[in-house]
């Protein structure tokens, strides 16, 4: 390759390498022998994700800027025609400051919205909730030992912040929890009998 000034700006290494570089720091950019392009290193990432290696010795990463109504997305496909150029992908929606996910085909599954709310299929989050789900088949929690979900109140005064449901051993229980979250009382128990207690 020819060039017009002292500084090769563009070189084929010996070893099939597509080298570019700027004001005589060559290397900005590779292009290796099997199409895969590192910048700002000379390694290639993992060998399932490495047909694009950007690297820096600090904070490394990569913009997309759309316009202040528009959308920045990224999209991954299995064909070149129809729903299989976009199965599945993510888009951040500038119009009204929201994340969405989606998959098979375009569908979205999951949205952030600008205050921070999940919806899970759904796209309007409940304003007086964290996470919206909404789906026939429910929620599923599940644990190794045991399944617990803790509920705790900021500013409920003391001994007046914490309490959990939990499953161990078949049993359902109420519980609250003092502000030490070690000391735990049972105030209902459902067996698998059906039989309930309070404590």
């Amino acid at each position: 390759f020819s060039h017009t000034s002292s500084v090769n700006d563009l070189v084929i290494r010996s070893n099939n390498h597509l080298v570019f570089g700027t004001g005589g720091n060559q290397g900005r950019v590779r292009i290796d022998s099997s199409g895969r392009m590192q910048i700002g290193t000379t390694t290639e990432g993992v060998s399932n994700a490495d047909d694009l290696t950007i690297a820096t010795s600090s904070d490394t990463g990569i913009t997309i800027r759309s316009g202040s109504s528009s959308s920045g997305r990224l999209f991954f496909s299995d064909g070149t025609s129809g729903a299989d150029e976009y199965t599945g992908g993510f888009e951040y929606a500038h119009n009204d400051n929201s994340m969405r996910f989606f998959t098979n085909g375009g569908n979205e599954r999951l949205r952030i919205d600008t205050n921070g709310r999940f919806g899970f299929g759904t796209n309007s989050p409940n304003t007086f909730a964290l996470a919206t789900f909404n789906d026939s088949n429910g929620i599923s929690l599940t644990g190794s030992t045991q399944t617990r979900l803790v509920m705790t109140h900021q500013n409920g005064g003391t001994n007046l912040k914490n309490f959990d449901i939990q499953l161990s051993d078949g049993n359902l229980k109420f519980r609250s929890i003092l502000d030490n979250n070690t000391t735990v009382t049972e105030r209902l128990n459902l067996t698998p009998a059906g039989t309930t207690f309070v404590k």
